[in-house]
C-alpha cells in the first residue's frame, strides 16, 4: 500500500506539471486595472530579445521603428542556458486605473551576474537602474533578486527592460505585482522557504539519531542527501547571503557546485557498502564504482577549472552516472524482490531525477514543463514524504525484528525452563525408588502404598505439559500427593501443618516450584532425634503474595547441610529469574530455631 501511495503521489505530480507543457503564448500587453494589483507571473508576455555581441544599447533600442523592435523582441522562450550573449528582456505595461500607482518587477534568479533596468515611457528613458549579483558585492543590502520599482502614471503606457549578463546559465522567471502585493508575496515566499529549510534540518537530525540508534547507513545517506540539497538551494537562491552578507565570489559560485557533487559522492560511497553486500550484484557494484570515480573527477574539475566552463558539464555528468547506478541498484533489487531495499533506491532515483531536471530546466536543454519554483517546493516535498516512507519502513522492519528477537528470546527461556524442570524429576524418582528399596528388606508389605501413591502423583505431574503457570491450589494439590509418599517412608516421622489463604488459592505459580524445597527439607532436616516438622503458609499482600515452608533446624550460610535446604536453591532462584525477570525473590532465613523458605511473587504478573 505505501509503495502504491508513494507511485501516486509521483505520478499525480507528473500530470499536474503536464499541464504547462507547450502552452507558451506569443507575447501580450500587460493591462492594470487595480490600485494593488496581485503578484502575477508573465514568463508568457516576455519579449525577449538575444543580442550575440552585447552590439546595442538602450538608446539604439527604443531609436528603432516600432517595427523593427517588434520583431527583434518575437522571442518569448525565457531559458538560454550558458551564453555569452546579452539577454534583454521587455514587458509593455498598460495602466487602466485613474491614478498613479507603483509596481515592483523582479527576476526571482539570483544567479544573473548583473541585470541593468530600464523603464521606457514615451521614447524617453525615465528611470535607470542596476542590480545582480554584482551589485551584491557593492551594497550588501541590495535584494536577493534582480528588482526595480516603478511608478506607473494613470492611462499611460511604459515599457519596461531588463539588459542581462551572467556567467551561469541565464533564465529568465518575471513577475510584476503592486508594492503592498508584493510584500506580503515577498513574506510568504520567505516563510515557504524557511518551513522547507527548517524542516529540513529537522529531517536531517531526526534522520542522524535513527540511524545511530538503528545503526542503519541508508538513513545516513539520506541525511547527507538532504544536507547538500539544503545547502545548494540555501546558496542557490541567495538566502547563504543572510548569514554572509559580504560573500566572495569564488566560494558563492564554487559551493553552489560543491555542495551537489560532495553531497552525491557521499551518497555513493555509503551505497558502496550497501551493494558490497548484494549476492551476485557484478553490475549494480560497477555501476556504483564508476558514479564514485566520476564524481571524484568532477570535484577535482569544479575545483581547478573555472566556474563558467565547469558548471556546464561537472554536475549533469555526475548526476548522470548516480542516475544509472541507482536504477541498476533498483532493477536488481526487483528482480530480487528485496523491496526493503527498493524504497531506497527508487528515492536516490526520483532524486537524481529532479536534480538532473533542474539543470536540464535553466540550461535551456529541455521545454518548459512548469515553473522552476513550483518544480522545487514539489520536489522538496516529494524527498520529506520519500523520508518518511523511509522512516516508516524502518519502523516495520525493525519492529519485525524486535518481535523476532522476543520470540527468541521467549523460545531460549523456554528451553531453559524446561531443563531446570528435568533436573527436578529424576531427583525425586531417585529418591523414591531409593525408598522403594530400601522397603523391600524392611517391609515389603509398604511398596503397593507408595506404587501407587507414585502413580497419583505421576498423574498429577503429567498434566502439566512445560513450564506454565499452575493455581497455587494445584501445586499445594501435588505437595500433598508427594507428601504422601514421603509419609509411607517416614511414617509419623513427617508432621505437616498447612495455613494457606483462602485469597491465594487461584493465584499462579511456576508449576513444580514447591517441592525442591520440600524434598531438601526433609533429606536434610531428618535426625534421629526429632520427627520433621513442616509447616506451608501463604499470604496475600497488595502488591505480591508471599509463600513460606518453615522446618525445625538451624540455618547455616556457609554450609546448607542440616538447614533443610540445599541441593534445589539454585534451580528456584534460576526459574525465578526467568520467568519474572529478576523480580520475584527466595529468601532463606531462620526465625525461632526454625528454618524459613519465603518466595515473594508479585502480584502484576497474575494480572497479565
Amino acid at each position: 500500500m505505501n509503495f502504491l501511495s508513494f507511485g501516486l503521489f509521483w505520478i499525480a505530480w507528473a500530470c499536474f506539471a503536464a499541464v504547462g507543457y507547450g502552452q507558451n503564448p506569443s507575447s501580450l500587453d500587460l493591462v492594470i486595472s487595480d490600485h494593488n494589483p496581485p503578484v502575477e507571473s508573465i514568463d508568457s508576455r516576455l519579449g525577449i530579445f538575444v543580442d550575440s555581441g552585447g552590439r546595442f544599447e538602450i538608446e539604439e533600442i527604443i531609436a528603432l521603428s516600432p517595427e523593427r523592435r517588434e520583431s527583434l523582441f518575437s522571442e518569448v522562450k525565457n531559458k538560454f542556458g550558458y551564453t555569452n550573449s546579452v539577454v534583454w528582456v521587455r514587458v509593455r505595461i498598460l495602466s487602466r486605473v485613474d491614478s498613479e500607482i507603483q509596481l515592483i518587477h523582479e527576476i526571482p534568479n539570483s544567479r544573473l551576474s548583473r541585470v541593468d533596468w530600464y523603464v521606457v515611457s514615451s521614447g524617453v528613458i525615465t528611470q535607470r537602474e542596476q542590480s545582480g549579483f554584482v551589485e551584491v558585492f557593492s551594497n550588501p543590502d541590495s535584494e536577493f533578486y534582480p528588482t526595480i520599482s516603478q511608478k506607473l502614471a494613470p492611462g499611460t503606457t511604459s515599457e519596461v527592460y531588463a539588459r542581462i549578463e551572467s556567467d551561469t546559465a541565464i533564465w529568465v522567471p518575471y513577475q510584476v505585482g503592486g508594492v503592498e502585493a508584493f510584500r506580503m508575496f515577498a513574506v510568504r515566499r520567505t516563510l515557504v522557504w524557511s518551513i522547507i529549510i527548517w524542516v529540513g534540518l529537522a529531517t536531517v537530525m531526526f534522520s542522524l539519531i535513527m540511524s545511530w540508534s538503528f545503526f542503519e547507513r541508508r538513513l545516513l545517506s539520506f541525511a547527507i542527501l538532504i544536507l547538500s540539497l539544503l545547502a545548494h538551494y540555501t546558496i542557490y537562491h541567495g538566502y547563504a547571503r543572510i548569514m554572509w552578507p559580504y560573500p566572495n565570489w569564488w566560494l558563492e559560485r564554487q559551493a553552489q557546485l560543491l555542495t551537489l557533487l560532495v553531497g552525491s559522492l557521499l551518497t555513493l560511497l555509503i551505497n558502496h557498502f550497501v551493494v558490497r553486500d548484494y549476492p551476485s550484484g557484478k553490475v549494480p557494484r560497477f555501476a556504483n564504482d564508476l558514479a564514485i570515480t566520476t564524481s571524484c573527477i568532477c570535484i577535482l574539475i569544479a575545483l581547478t577549472v573555472e566556474f563558467r566552463s565547469a558548471v556546464r558539464f561537472v554536475n549533469p555528468v555526475a548526476w548522470s552516472t548516480m542516475l544509472i547506478a541507482y536504477v541498476t541498484c533498483a532493477v536488481y533489487d526487483f528482480t530480487r524482490k528485496a523491496y526493503d531495499q527498493l524504497w531506497y533506491n527508487i528515492t536516490l532515483v526520483i532524486v537524481t531525477i529532479g536534480v538532473l531536471y533542474q539543470y536540464c530546466h535553466v540550461s535551456g536543454y529541455l521545454p518548459r514543463i512548469t515553473s522552476l519554483q513550483v518544480f522545487q517546493q514539489v520536489f522538496s516535498v516529494l524527498l520529506f514524504s520519500s523520508f518518511c516512507y523511509a522512516f516508516v519502513e524502518f519502523r516495520r522492519k525493525y519492529k519485525e525484528i524486535e518481535k523476532r528477537l522476543a520470540a527468541s528470546k521467549q523460545e531460549e527461556a523456554h528451553a531453559k525452563l524446561m531443563a531446570l524442570q528435568y533436573q527436578l524429576n529424576p531427583h525425586f524418582l531417585f529418591n523414591t525408588l531409593n525408598t522403594v528399596n530400601a522397603l523391600a528388606y524392611t517391609s515389603p508389605s509398604r511398596i503397593p502404598s507408595i506404587v501407587e501413591k507414585l502413580a497419583t502423583f505421576l498423574r498429577l505431574r503429567l498434566k502439566s505439559t512445560g513450564p506454565s503457570f499452575v493455581p497455587l491450589r494445584q501445586e499445594i494439590e501435588s505437595l500433598r500427593a508427594y507428601l504422601d509418599i514421603e509419609h509411607v517412608r517416614f511414617g509419623d516421622d513427617l508432621q505437616t501443618t498447612y495455613a494457606i489463604d483462602p485469597r491465594t488459592m487461584e493465584y499462579p505459580v511456576p508449576d513444580l516450584i514447591l517441592q525442591p524445597l520440600v524434598e531438601n527439607a526433609i533429606k536434610y532436616g531428618f535426625s534421629d532425634e526429632q520427627p520433621i516438622l513442616l509447616h506451608f503458609s501463604s499470604r496475600l499482600f497488595d502488591d505480591s503474595i508471599q509463600v513460606e515452608i518453615v522446618n525445625q533446624g538451624r540455618y547455616l550460610v556457609q554450609s546448607n547441610r542440616h538447614s533443610g535446604f540445599g541441593i534445589g536453591i539454585e534451580n528456584i532462584r534460576q526459574r525465578l529469574k526467568l520467568v519474572y525477570a529478576g523480580d520475584a525473590k527466595l529468601e532463606l532465613f531462620e526465625r525461632e530455631k526454625s528454618v524459613v523458605a519465603c518466595i515473594t511473587l508479585p502480584m502484576r504478573y497474575f494480572s497479565q
